[in-house]
C-alpha cells in the first residue's frame, strides 16, 4: 500500500480517536503525559492541531492516507521541533490497528525523515519507544535508528513499570532513496535558521 502524508486536520480525530481503546494503548502510543483516557477530540486537537507551543518550540503532525482510498491509515509527526540545534523529537506514532503488518509504519517513518532532514534540515532527529515494542524498535531499525540507552521504569502501568529505548538517527545516517523530497509543504516558519 502507497501513502501519502499530509497536515494533520481536524476533520482526521474522529479516526484518531477510534484507533486508541484502551489506557495501554494510549500510553504505548504517547504516553501518559499528553492525554488522559478516555481520550476525546478536545484533548487531540490541543496536542495535535498546535504548531507553535507555549515554550515557542514548534510541532508538526501529519495523517498517513493511503494514496487510492484517500482514508487514513496512519499517524506520524514532530512533536517538539528545536530549530537552534537542528532537531527534532519524533512522535506520536501509531497505524490504523486494521492495517498494521504491511509496511505503513516503515513507509510513515520514511517520509517523515525526509521531511525532517530534508524540508527542515535537521540534523539529529530522537525518539523514545517501550522496549517491549520489538515491532516499532525493528521498524526504527530499519530506517537508520540507533540505540543510545534506556529509561527505566518510565512509567507505571497497572502492576508493572515499563521502560523506554531511547533511539536517534543523525542526516548522515539517513538514506532517502531516489525520488523527490517529502512533497509536503513545510511553512516557512519550519524552516527558518
Amino acid at each position: 500500500m502507497k501513502t501519502q502524508l499530509t497536515r494533520i486536520k481536524e476533520q482526521h480525530l474522529t479516526d484518531l480517536l477510534s484507533w486508541v481503546t484502551s489506557y495501554e494503548e494510549m500510553v504505548q502510543w504517547s504516553g501518559p503525559w499528553n492525554f488522559s483516557f478516555p481520550l476525546d477530540e478536545q484533548q487531540l486537537a490541543s496536542f495535535f492541531l498546535a504548531e507553535v507551543l507555549d515554550d515557542g518550540l514548534q510541532r508538526t503532525q501529519f495523517i498517513a492516507l493511503d494514496r487510492e482510498t484517500q482514508l487514513p491509515v496512519g499517524q506520524i509527526g514532530y512533536s517538539r521541533i528545536w530549530m537552534r540545534t537542528n532537531s527534532a523529537h519524533l512522535g506520536p506514532v501509531i497505524v490504523h490497528p486494521a492495517m498494521r503488518g504491511r509496511g505503513i509504519g516503515s513507509q510513515m517513518v520514511k517520509d517523515v525523515l525526509k521531511i525532517g532532514f530534508g524540508d527542515l534540515r535537521l540534523h539529529r532527529i530522537e525518539l523514545v519507544v517501550f522496549d517491549f515494542n520489538q515491532t516499532a524498535i525493528a521498524c526504527y531499525e530499519r530506517a537508520g535508528f540507533r540505540t543510545e540507552g534506556t529509561l527505566r521504569d518510565i512509567v507505571r502501568v497497572g502492576n508493572k513499570y515499563w521502560h523506554w529505548r531511547a533511539m536517534s538517527i543523525l542526516e548522515h545516517e539517513f538514506s532517502s532513496g531516489p525520488g523527490p523530497q517529502s512533497g509536503v509543504l513545510i511553512g516557512k516558519d519550519h524552516c527558518s535558521k
